[in-house]
């Protein structure tokens, strides 16, 4: 081949190398043929690349904007909202009627007017509505009592600082010689009769049922059965 013999030509007089000490090279347009075609392998991949994160990127954008698609949402776990006296609002003596004493905690008025109309809130992408339910603490409860939805399971309990820290379950420590008072909501996605149990640091727990936008059957001060259940 008239190209292989030239190329070899040349790289013998530049290495000043007599004709019987270099191999004879392979075929050189065979060689140029390989090396484009593993060239137009790997442009083609690189295409491919490129495209199936361009389509990535765009149904990201898109997808969420589109009817009837909801946006994600962040998931996060509900854990036990412990609260110090320092939250407390203050000391006053026990409520009377329609408050009502449970498992050493005071409090748990309902609101069961479906015409009423309460605060939003947000929380987690979740649009809620807020009824205003201070609570207070008996000054024999001590250490403390847990306040804990049972259900239903999308309600919340905001006490605290922030309705960021709003959770199925909170604990209010018994402060002082008087009732402790904790001032805070309780939260939902829609009117619910709300059941709450009341649980001592013995385990000891007592479920009270609050109207919420909503009428309740009368389940305070029953205890729960033994499937979680509450008892007839």
């Amino acid at each position: 081949m008239r190209i292989d013999g030239e190329a070899e030509n040349r790289l013998r007089e530049l290495l000043h190398d007599p004709r019987w000490s270099l191999p004879s090279w392979p075929d050189a347009e065979a060689r140029v043929r390989n090396a484009a075609r593993r060239q137009r392998l790997r442009a083609a991949r690189v295409t491919a690349v490129a495209g199936i994160a361009a389509v990535a990127a765009i149904a990201a954008i898109v997808v969420p904007t589109l009817p009837g698609v909801s946006p994600r949402r962040t998931v996060q776990v509900s854990t036990t909202v412990v609260l110090t006296c320092h939250d407390s609002a203050g000391q006053q003596g026990e409520d009377g009627p329609p408050a009502r004493l449970v498992n050493g905690v005071d409090g748990f008025i309902g609101d069961p007017n479906a015409y009423d109309i309460l605060p939003v809130q947000h929380l987690n992408g979740y649009r809620y509505v807020a009824w205003k339910s201070a609570l207070s603490v008996a000054p024999d409860a001590a250490p403390y009592r847990a306040v804990s939805v049972v259900t239903p399971a999308s309600a919340r309990l905001s006490y605290g600082s922030s309705i960021v820290k709003a959770s199925r379950s909170v604990r209010l420590p018994a402060c002082g010689r008087r009732y402790a008072l904790y001032v805070g909501s309780i939260l939902v996605r829609h009117p619910a009769c709300v059941t709450i149990a009341v649980t001592g640091p013995y385990g000891e727990s007592i479920t009270v049922s609050v109207p919420v936008l909503r009428s309740c059957p009368g389940h305070a001060g029953k205890r729960p059965g033994p499937n979680g259940h509450l008892a007839e």
